[in-house]
Order: C-alpha cells, then sequence, then structure tokens
C-alpha cells in the first residue's frame, strides 16, 4: 500500500500538465499513488498524461464521463485513494522535490490528522512566498484558532498544501459540488474532525497564476459572470454555515459566518452600476446579514461603510463621482 494518494483535477491544461506531472513524478517519496481524473478536456491534456505516465505504475489515470468540474473530479480521486494520507494537486501547479515527504514525516512523527506547508504564489507578474503560519502558538496548534483563521482568510482554504489522513474522509457530511471555494468546505470539515494538526514553515508548493482559473477575477470580466461567481461563493459560505451547525459550532463561529457571507456580497462590487443594482444584486444575497454585518467585529470600518451604501443604492453614483475627481 503506498504511503500517500496524490489526487490531481484536470481540464484543458495541456500547457502547464508537463510541468506538474514531472514535479509528482520526481517526488523524494517514491512509494505514493498519483490519480488523475480528466474532466473531459478538450485539449491534449489527457494524451500528455497518457505518455508521461505510461512508465510509471505509480500512476492511475480515470477520465469523467461528462464534465462535472474540479469538486467531483477531485471527489471521485479520494474515492479512489488507498494510501493512509492524501493531498491534492492543481494540474497548472507544481510542487518542490520534498513536497510530500516533508509532509509526511512531519505527520507521522507528530501523529497529526492534518499536516500543512507554506506555497508560493504567481499573481502574474512575480513569485511571493504566502506564509501560513498557525494562529497562535505553532508546539500546540489549536484546532479553533486554525477554524477562525481559515474563516477570515488569513490562512489558505486549499486542499494543496495540506496532507491529510484519509480515515478523516468519511466525516464528510458535505461534497460541495461549486466552482469556486470548492475544496474551503471540505477543509473545514476535515479540521472540525481533527485533533492533531502540525505546521511545516517551508514553501512547498508552487501556485501559479491561470487566467481562466476560477479562482482568479480580473478587474474587466463581465458583470454576469461576476454576479455568477459571487452567488457560488454565497453558495460555499452557506455549505460552511450547514456543517458547523450540524456540529453545534454556529455560535462558537457565528462571526465568522457572517464575515464569509459578507465576502460572497464584496464580490458583487465591481458588478454595481445603479440604485436598482444595489435592490435587485447586493440585497438579496445573503440578505440575513445586511444588518448584522455592522456588528461584525471582522469586517472592517470602510467596508461597513460601502456596505450601507449599497443597502441604500448610494454605493454606485458615489463611486463615480469619485472616479470623475
Amino acid at each position: 500500500m503506498p504511503k500517500v494518494s496524490v489526487i490531481v483535477p484536470v481540464y484543458n491544461a495541456e500547457k502547464t500538465i508537463e510541468r506538474c506531472v514531472r514535479s509528482l513524478l520526481s517526488q523524494t517519496l517514491q512509494d505514493i499513488e498519483i490519480i488523475f481524473v480528466d474532466d473531459c478536456s478538450t485539449d491534449n491534456s489527457y494524451k500528455k498524461l497518457q505518455e508521461l505516465t505510461e512508465n510509471d505504475n505509480r500512476c492511475i489515470l480515470m477520465r469523467n464521463n461528462k464534465n462535472e468540474g474540479p469538486a467531483k473530479s477531485r471527489q471521485k480521486g479520494l474515492e479512489a485513494a488507498s494510501a493512509d494520507y492524501f493531498i491534492c494537486c492543481d494540474s497548472d501547479d507544481w510542487a518542490e522535490s520534498t513536497w510530500i515527504e516533508n509532509l509526511y514525516n512531519k505527520a507521522i512523527s507528530e501523529k497529526a490528522d492534518i499536516t500543512w506547508c507554506d506555497f508560493d504564489k504567481n499573481d502574474g507578474s512575480s513569485w511571493k512566498t504566502i506564509q501560513q503560519k498557525p494562529a497562535q502558538d505553532t508546539t500546540h496548534i489549536d484546532r479553533n484558532e486554525e477554524i477562525t483563521a481559515l474563516m477570515l482568510n488569513k490562512r489558505q482554504g486549499s486542499l494543496s498544501n495540506h496532507l491529510i489522513k484519509r480515515k478523516m474522509l468519511k466525516n464528510v457530511y458535505v461534497w460541495p459540488n461549486s466552482r469556486m471555494a470548492e475544496d474551503f468546505a471540505l477543509l473545514i470539515q476535515f479540521y472540525i474532525a481533527s485533533n492533531v494538526l502540525s505546521y511545516i514553515p517551508l514553501s512547498l508548493y508552487h501556485y501559479d497564476y491561470n487566467e481562466q482559473s476560477l479562482s482568479n477575477v480580473a478587474a474587466n470580466q463581465s458583470d454576469k459572470k461576476l454576479i455568477s461567481q459571487a452567488k457560488e461563493l454565497a453558495a460555499s459560505g452557506s455549505v460552511v454555515e450547514q456543517i458547523l451547525t450540524r456540529h453545534s459550532l454556529n455560535e462558537i463561529f457565528k462571526e465568522e459566518i457572517i464575515f464569509r457571507k459578507f465576502f460572497a456580497k464584496r464580490w458583487l462590487l465591481p458588478a454595481l452600476h445603479t440604485a436598482a443594482d444595489c435592490r435587485k444584486i447586493w440585497r438579496p444575497l445573503h440578505s440575513d446579514i445586511n444588518i448584522k454585518l455592522f456588528t461584525c467585529k471582522y469586517i472592517s470600518a470602510s467596508d461597513k461603510i460601502t456596505a450601507l451604501l449599497c443597502l441604500f443604492g448610494i454605493y454606485p453614483a458615489l463611486r463615480k463621482l469619485i472616479r470623475k475627481r
């Protein structure tokens, strides 16, 4: 049995898949399985996968019968995993050769359910190391503090820098199927079920900027797309609230829940051009926090002012006036 299962959802990644695959095949921890799930790519991604992996029996190639999105592809890969631990990798990213070995050794030495590391991020112009330090004490990491850090975007809510015990999958109550922040709801469920958390202060994963990625928003995107993405984020926020409520944690994290919901509403701002937009788009999205957000300690004063302007339909006109100046 392999020690670690690596899950790689793939869709139209022919330009980046070779770099990704080679970084995985060159991992210093050799006792791994790599599960690629092609989501009906329309380019040469699958063909390249076949060519790159044909001589390595650690690789498992799966292909969806129809395009189902990254969340469902990841779920299928996880259901096929056989190792004691798993980690995920995006097909347009790559990892240091010691990525898995460092995380695995740390997890084993500390008997951790979840072990994570820092990562590098390319924003399109330069690389930057994104530190993922625990919220407080690194010797005894508090679960609730880490959930708060994730909910407030102080830490990355991604599976790509987290090595997780496979037995934690039995604690998954909701398999999210959104196309934005889809792994965030999964990660929250793993953290809720965890007992021992561990962290490595090393940047071992490289997250490459992709203009086509669902997690990147360009300033010139259409209003329709922004609204769609905001609804995806809102759905993710509702799922997280549902998960926390199921575990009787919704009161403990009620302020964090409000922040997550406001995060989705804030995504709408570039798409608000008239008072009618505020009325038809802003107010209905997570309408349950339209008043509550003003007492949330995690939302800044400037964001509260913006929210108030949106609530009364003033924001678009004021923004235009400021831009003219």
